[in-house]
């Protein structure tokens, strides 16, 4: 207890502040020996410890990095323990580790034990649980930026926090590393809660207040990222996490971890902003444009994609695989290929995809036609491009037609303006010429979706095309049905 602070409540003794660094997940902390050899071996810290390790010598006594991690990992650990012990100080760095079930990333900060003679013995090593970090760098869109390399040396925050029975917060242990996060000296804040509550931003202070509630209402874990204010006025996140207890007078008790992840948070918003670039720029294309991650899942798509692949449906939704929209697609029946050989048919189209280097037209049951282009991305994606080409098809129909009008005993005209109307796309077309007073047309072949009429001369005069003749032009009717 502080002199002359007869309410304060006893600071937590080292054992019971390493206990809450223990069972903090997002940190670890180790003790390795240095054995005059050159040997390097790991020491449990606590007789808890040993007991959580799983039994007596706890599985981790004598054992050397290489027993733990294997061999390649085993070497680089032993090559940073060297380096600790050469230069008598403390050091961090980043690594990868892999321990199965899986492998993380670590922040890792060795601090040499040194005897009296001054000879390194022991090095005591925190190491913080980086991996989320690391996966939110890595997703960045190579097509917007490139990566960026984040680099963060803060070992995090140890604190201790009650709340008394009358709703007073105090905070009896805040340990150093406060200094190079938030820029306030530790024993400053100790000795003034309300300077360390004044550090969370006002958005956020609502939020902070109703999780500590729940927490100390349900004795449940705390864990929440919250914005603070440095004394230098720089805006930074911070994750806190805690184990919380109840003591005998009723006060609430929590001991927890403070973790800077400004860098993390900054990451997710360049993502973000990159991502919303990404979606205005194809956002103007005329083609339908899809993009697929490496697991074959939807990231992202414009709306003429939507509009051809999921025309009247439910929207489509990111993270849903290629093969559960295509199948979607066949159960509606849009791809006449598949009609009544669904499984074959869908077994084909997923080869094409899987290859990601075709271009391949479909056609519709609407008679309408997609040019469908698929290439892989450098993180083994897929990007799909889908071109409307209905238009192109027509009008290669109509040319077929055309050029084959009036071949052998067929009608010139007759077969010409049933080109003209597939190629225009027009229920009505026809063909006719001007009279030799040039007053009438006379009409040399129309038809009717496909079928053809018989259609009387008629006068020039107060209709569209005696405007049009005037200019020396042509006309095209899209619709004769109001004249005839």
């Amino acid at each position: 207890m502080r002199p002359g602070d007869a309410d304060a409540s006893p600071i937590a003794d080292p054992q019971t502040i390493l206990d809450a660094i223990l069972s903090n997940g997002q940190s670890k902390i180790f003790l390795v020996n240095v054995e005059p050899a050159g040997r390097f071996t790991y020491a449990p810290i606590t007789a808890a410890r040993r007991r959580r390790a799983g039994g007596a010598r706890g599985g981790l006594a004598g054992r050397t990095p290489i027993d733990l991690f294997g061999a390649a990992d085993g070497a680089a650990l032993i090559a940073h323990y060297r380096d600790c012990v050469a230069a008598a100080a403390p050091i961090v760095y980043e690594e990868r580790l892999r321990l199965p079930p899986d492998e993380r990333w670590w922040q890792t900060s060795l601090t040499p034990i040194k005897d009296k003679a001054g000879a390194v013995v022991q090095i005591l090593g925190i190491a913080i649980d980086i991996t989320e970090r690391k996966r939110v760098e890595s997703k960045l869109s190579t097509t917007e930026r490139q990566f960026q390399t984040i680099v963060s040396n803060v070992p995090g925050v140890v604190y201790r926090r009650i709340r008394h029975p009358d709703g007073r917060i105090s905070y009896p242990y805040i340990s150093e590393g406060v200094k190079q996060m938030l820029g306030y000296e530790a024993a400053s804040l100790e000795a003034n809660p309300e300077l360390m509550l004044k550090t969370i931003d006002p958005r956020d202070k609502a939020r902070f207040e109703e999780a500590i509630a729940r927490s100390a209402a349900e004795l449940s874990p705390y864990d929440i990222e919250l914005r603070n204010i440095a004394a230098s006025g720089e805006k930074r996140w911070v994750r806190s996490t805690a184990q919380t207890a109840k003591l005998e007078d009723g006060s609430v008790v929590w001991n927890g971890l403070l973790l800077d992840i400004t860098a993390q948070r900054s990451a997710e918003e360049q993502a973000a902003a990159a991502s919303a670039r990404l979606i205005s720029a194809i956002e103007g294309l005329a083609e339908g444009v899809a993009i697929f991650d490496a697991e074959d899942r939807l990231v992202l798509c414009n709306e003429r994609y939507r509009a051809i692949a999921a025309p009247d449906a439910e929207p489509l939704l990111p993270g849903t695989p290629f093969e559960t929209l295509l199948r979607k697609g066949v159960e509606r029946g849009m791809f006449t290929a598949a009609i009544r050989d669904e499984e074959a048919w869908l077994r084909r189209r997923m080869d094409d995809h899987v290859k990601r280097d075709g271009s391949f037209e479909r056609r519709l049951v609407n008679d309408s036609w997609l040019r469908i282009l698929e290439q892989p991305t450098r993180d083994g994606g897929t990007v799909i491009l889908v071109t409307d080409i209905t238009e192109i098809k027509r009008r290669e129909k109509a040319l077929t037609l055309l050029a084959g009008a009036g071949q052998g005993a067929g009608n010139f005209f007759k077969e010409a303006v049933q080109s003209l109307a597939v190629g225009l796309g027009y229920r009505w077309a026809g063909i006719a010429r001007l009279s030799d007073d040039d007053a009438r047309l006379i009409p040399l072949a129309f038809c009717e979706e496909g079928a053809a009429l018989s259609l009387a001369p008629f006068a020039v005069a107060g209709t569209a095309c005696a405007a049009t003749l005037a200019c020396g032009g042509f006309v095209a009717i899209k619709s004769a049905a109001s004249r005839y």
